[in-house]
């Protein structure tokens, strides 16, 4: 009920070094749907068609928990670059995301190997000028998972809906 000061952050419980507590999202009851239809069905419905321009898919078993920005092979780089290519777009032609975020980490690693940044520039992209409220890169207006709650992956996506249809 109250923003997070750094304080409070540095006073914090470590679940595992360098993680805290603040820094891993909790389980939440509750649900989210999105119904997705072919653009002619959609048009005929009283909301804002929102498009699927590409969408890739990546499940590397064998990295298990790693995730390490700048990995040209991690999931996230390879299921960016499908979704990219599908969409005839590069991350350059993005204004804003809605990023998984289990892990305040977890955003930082994907965003990177999505290919937003360089991941030895971090710190010139991962900065609330750029991505907090009112920032040039819009990210996880809703608070993603770590600040609105964890439904399944299911948050950012319904976030990105409602916000490029204008709920």
């Amino acid at each position: 009920q109250k923003p997070l000061t750094r304080d409070d952050y540095m006073a914090a419980d470590y679940l595992a070094w360098p993680f805290r507590g603040v820094d891993a999202t909790t389980s939440t009851d509750g649900g989210r749907a999105v119904i997705i239809t072919t653009a002619d069905r959609a048009k005929e419905l009283n909301n804002p068609l929102v498009t699927i321009r590409g969408f890739g898919v990546s499940n590397d078993t064998s990295k298990g928990w790693q995730l390490t920005p700048g990995d040209p092979v991690s999931s996230a780089a390879v299921a960016g670059r499908m979704a990219f290519e599908m969409a005839g777009l590069a991350p350059k032609d993005i204004g804003g995301a809605q990023i998984y975020d289990c892990y305040t980490y977890t955003v930082e690693a994907t965003l990177a190997d999505y290919g937003f940044y360089d991941p030895n520039k971090s710190r010139d992209f991962m900065n609330v000028d750029n991505i907090g409220p009112g920032g040039d890169f819009p990210l996880n207006t809703g608070g993603g998972l770590l600040a609105e709650g964890y439904y399944m992956g299911m948050t950012p996506v319904a976030e990105a809906v409602m916000q490029m249809s204008g709920r």
